[in-house]
């Protein structure tokens, strides 16, 4: 198991978070208890076998199709571990975090950030509007004050319309990842 792996289940193994991510580490858990389930499960059919001079424990050679059947079970989980911790892995690459809501967060502040430069562009304008209230709306929009805050709105815009759009990129692909272990 890799670091972002382990930072992964130690997050989620102690954490109260609500988020889509958690089903993850749930199947984790999950497959870590079928595992040691079936291991315990083979001393079930061990038998003492005497070998030389002393006895040894095998497996019941009447029982070696059940025997054959837990060992591929055992193999199976093996291998679902492995996928689990590879879209583990997969997924903290994408976020950078235990949870995709540090994603979201991200994309609503910078909206929100748009959003507010937008607002104040608009106050401006309304502002000035009032203060010079013979001017033609086409002669508000060309006064400094309200050109500089519509200037301010493009520039934000401008430069959280990419991160934006990354991130609903990365949202899109953290849930590709953890989605086929929502049930």
């Amino acid at each position: 198991m890799n670091e972002k792996t382990e930072q992964f289940i130690n997050f989620w193994a102690e954490s109260r978070t609500v988020d889509r991510a958690g089903h993850m580490a749930e199947a984790y858990r999950s497959a870590i208890a079928e595992l040691a389930a079936a291991k315990a499960e083979t001393v079930g059919y061990l038998v003492p076998v005497k070998s030389g001079r002393s006895l040894v424990p095998a497996f019941d050679p009447d029982r070696l199709e059940e025997v054959s059947a837990l060992l591929a079970r055992i193999e199976q989980q093996k291998e679902t571990i492995k996928t689990i911790e590879r879209d583990i892995s997969d997924f903290m690459e994408i976020t950078d975090s235990p949870t995709i809501s540090t994603l979201t967060n991200r994309v609503r502040m910078l909206t929100n950030m748009v959003e507010m430069a937008k607002n104040d562009a608009r106050n401006v304008a309304q502002a000035q509007t009032v203060v010079h209230p013979d001017l033609l709306p086409t002669q508000v929009a060309a006064l400094p004050d309200v050109i500089a805050a519509a200037e301010r709105y493009e520039q934000v815009r401008e430069e959280t319309e990419v991160q934006i759009q990354d991130l609903k990129t990365r949202i899109s692909q953290a849930t590709r990842t953890f989605s086929k272990y929502i049930v």
